[in-house]
């Protein structure tokens, strides 16, 4: 149950499908037109964190504390991330 949850935007985007109007065609264009739109959405927070990140590293503090706490906080996300997927534990999703 908390794996279906935590594919629930997967299913909605494979759900939604069906219901475009069109031909095949038009849903290609639809599936690509959403993709490219994830895609965007990616580079537009990559091209606002990428300059903030470049000026925090020529700080002092930089090269001592944020590497090593980044690492263990992403770790510990993914580590909490794994137990839910392979468990079914629900930490990050919604149950229901």
């Amino acid at each position: 149950m908390a794996r279906a949850g935590a594919k629930r935007l997967t299913f909605a985007v494979v759900a939604a499908l069906p219901l475009l109007s069109g031909g095949g065609a038009a849903r290609g264009f639809a599936l690509v037109a959403f993709n490219v739109g994830v895609e965007l959405g990616q580079l537009a927070i990559v091209a606002v964190l990428l300059p903030l990140l470049c000026a925090a590293g020529r700080r002092r503090f930089y090269p001592g504390a944020v590497p090593g706490t980044g690492s263990l906080a992403i770790a510990c996300v993914a580590a909490l991330w794994f137990v839910e997927r392979a468990f079914g534990v629900p930490i990050f999703s919604a149950t229901g």
